[in-house]
Formats: structure tokens, C-alpha cells, sequence
């Protein structure tokens, strides 16, 4: 009979090895982008969560300079309270001047107190005092001090009143009111400024203000000097003006939301209870970065304003980016080295034997029962697996 032609593919050892290695393969990549992306999840999670912290010790700085305000500004209505006891006859102008003084000398968070009467509502005396330096042009109590370059206290007449917030706010609601940033004049430089006011009442009826200013300009020295360039903090006040930002101080009194496009949900949920976290392009880098919100209320007033961060992705994610990359050379090493192991031990336990079982049985189509020729073959009739068992029935049909 005319022998067929059998065309030879890949061994079983290749087959084997390389569905070893694919499987292997797919089990690595499923695993490590699995754990990547957990770990790239997590690292966000704990770095933005870390930052929000940071933002609420940041924030508690700028409390406490509003506390200490807050605190003269209740002591100075305290005192003017005690001069309103007094009959309206009896009260003193410069009573006045003398709590205003000592207010300003008495904390260095000050940058300026004043006190402003309704008309004839001090001491009833307004039209005796027209044309005095410290009353306005009707001679009602409008008394502005601060303090000077050598620690002097200076007085003037306040003014600006009729449409200024400190003083229309607290009129109309009769609560204490913390206004919006603003910009003054202060020792000739152009300076920004939030006011703390409280409204004077009394038999129930509103009868001025008291008020203290506080400068914000160390709240920007202070964040121009811990921002980098891919960390930035800011500060925006209820209008969502921004009150200071580390690394543009040209963008200061300028809307941060309309700035960076922000939605309308991510205006409202800065100034929420819970961290919120917005990752975007900036619009100036061009670069991935996290907006992380922290909310600033004022206690004792209804004033919200919100800190927040600027922060590129890659501060916070690097890390598993790194991770994944590391992981993935390991997982390449280790695929090798498992390839390698596992091709030794197939050659050695499967492609040597069953290449020595298929020349004892291609012998044996070719009837060449010779058993002096099946040595190698015999080498492995005392395996007790399969190939054993093969050789086994082998050397039964040779003898």
C-alpha cells in the first residue's frame, strides 16, 4: 500500500507553551489593570480627601482673624450700648472716639473700626455738630478710626454709608452681616478689605452700626507662598469673586466659576457641607486637574464663602501610574521566567516522551519489532502516568 504524506505542524510542546503563555498573559493584564484601576480610584480618593483637610486647616486660619474681629466689633457694641443707657443729653461724642481708640489699639487684626448713627440718634445733637471733622455734612455721628504707620490711632468721618453694605445689610435684616471683599485705600496703597458689622438697636428700633474691617492681604501673601504651579489654593467670597489666589493676583475681585466655566451645579456645591471635587482641563494649563471645595461659614452671620484647591491629577494619581507600570514589568519577568520553567518541564515530562513513543511506533508500522531499538523508549515504562502506561503496552507488543 502506497505510504500517505503527512504534512508536520507545530509540536504539542509549542501548543502547550503558547497556550500557557496566553492564558497567563490575559490573567496578568485582567489583573493588573484591575488593581490599577482600584488603586488609581483610591489614590484620588485619599489624595483629595487628604487636600480637603489641608483646606480646613487653611480655612481655620482665617477664622481665627475673623474670630478675633468678631470679638472686638461685639465688645465695641457692648461699650456704646453702655453709653446709650446713659440719657441722650448725656452722651459724649468723644466718649465715642475713646472706645473707638482703644478698640483699634487693642488688636493688631484690625485695620479699622467705625460707629455711624441714624440722624439724631446719638445724642440728638446732629445740627449743634454740622461741620465738624468726624460728622457728616448734617452733623450725624460717622466715625471711622485706624491706625497709623506709627502705631497712632487717626480719626475721620465716615462715609459711603447710604449704599454701602455693612451698614444696609445689618439695617435691613438687623443681624450682624459679614460684606463681600471690596478694595480700599489703606496708607495710600489700593487694598482689599471684608467688614464685620453689627447693627445698634435700640427700644427695637435700628439706630446704627458698629463695624470692623479686616485686611485680607496676608490671606493672599499666604497663599502666593504655599501655591506651586500645580498646586494652587484660592479663595473666593459669597459672590464668588476670588479673595485670593497663589499663583494670579491680577485675577483677584475677578468671578473664579465664570473664570473656569464652571456649571452651575459646581458653583452651588462649593459652598455645601461636604467636600466636592470637580476634575476638569484648566483652561489656562491645558492640563488634568482636581477642583477640590471646601465651604467657609462665618459663625454668627449668614456669610458663606468657599477655599478651594487647584490641583493637577498627577500629584494625586502618579503614584499608580508608577504602580501599574512597575507591576506590568514584574508580570512580564515572572510571564518569562514561568514560560521558561514550563517549557523545560513539558519538553522534559511530554515532548521528549511522546517523541519517543511516536518512533517505537512508527517502527512498528514499518513491523520492525527489534527491541535492542527501543531503549530510549523503555526509559520511561516505569512512570506511572500516562506515558508509563503508553510504553508499557509498547514493550507488551515487542515481546
Amino acid at each position: 500500500m502506497e505510504e500517505q504524506g503527512h504534512k508536520r505542524g507545530r509540536g504539542i510542546g509549542f501548543q502547550l507553551n503558547a497556550v500557557i503563555f496566553i492564558g497567563v498573559a490575559v490573567m496578568v493584564v485582567v489583573l493588573i489593570s484591575f488593581v490599577g484601576y482600584r488603586a488609581y480610584e483610591e489614590l484620588l480618593e485619599t489624595g483629595s480627601r487628604a487636600q480637603y483637610n489641608e483646606l480646613e486647616g487653611r480655612a481655620n486660619l482665617i477664622l481665627s482673624r475673623y474670630e478675633s474681629i468678631k470679638q472686638s466689633t461685639e465688645d465695641m457694641r457692648a461699650r456704646v450700648n453702655k453709653e446709650l443707657e446713659k440719657p441722650k443729653d448725656a452722651r459724649s461724642r468723644d466718649d465715642l472716639n475713646e472706645i473707638l481708640r482703644e478698640i483699634v489699639l487693642a488688636n493688631d487684626n484690625i485695620e479699622g473700626v467705625s460707629v455711624v448713627f441714624e440722624p439724631d440718634a446719638f445724642d440728638g445733637q446732629d445740627a449743634a455738630h454740622v461741620g465738624d471733622e468726624l460728622s457728616d455734612s448734617s452733623g450725624r455721628v460717622t466715625l471711622y478710626a485706624a491706625r497709623d504707620d506709627n502705631d497712632n490711632v487717626e480719626f475721620e468721618s465716615e462715609w459711603g454709608y447710604d449704599s454701602a453694605s455693612w451698614y444696609q445689610k445689618p439695617k435691613s435684616s438687623m443681624k450682624p452681616t459679614l460684606t463681600e471683599a471690596f478694595y480700599d485705600e489703606v496708607d495710600g496703597e489700593k487694598t482689599m478689605l471684608v467688614s464685620y458689622s453689627i447693627p445698634l438697636i435700640e427700644d427695637g428700633k435700628f439706630i446704627g452700626v458698629v463695624d470692623a474691617d479686616l485686611n485680607l492681604t496676608p490671606v493672599q501673601e499666604n497663599f502666593a507662598k504655599v501655591s506651586t504651579p500645580d498646586n494652587v489654593y484660592l479663595l473666593v467670597d459669597n459672590t464668588g469673586n476670588l479673595v485670593a489666589h497663589g499663583m494670579s493676583p491680577d485675577s483677584l475681585m475677578k468671578n473664579a466659576f465664570d473664570l473656569m466655566k464652571s456649571p452651575d451645579e459646581e458653583r452651588k456645591a462649593a459652598y455645601g457641607d461636604a467636600m466636592y471635587t470637580e476634575t476638569r482641563v484648566s483652561p489656562t494649563s491645558g492640563k488634568d486637574m482636581v477642583y477640590i471645595y471646601h465651604a467657609l461659614k462665618f459663625p454668627g452671620t449668614d456669610a458663606v464663602w468657599s477655599i478651594f484647591s487647584s490641583t493637577e491629577k498627577s500629584k494625586f494619581v502618579g503614584t499608580a501610574h508608577d504602580m501599574v507600570i512597575f507591576a506590568l514589568i514584574l508580570a512580564v519577568i515572572g510571564i518569562v521566567v514561568l514560560v521558561i520553567v514550563l517549557s523545560l518541564f513539558v519538553r522534559r515530562r511530554l515532548v521528549v516522551p511522546i517523541g519517543d513513543v511516536s518512533d517505537t511506533l512508527a517502527r512498528f508500522a514499518d513491523l520492525d519489532l527489534d527491541k535492542d531499538k527501543g531503549a530510549k523508549v523503555r526509559e520511561h515504562q516505569y512512570r506511572t502516568d500516562e506515558i508509563g502506561s503508553m510504553v508499557g503496552s509498547l514493550a507488551r507488543m515487542a515481546n
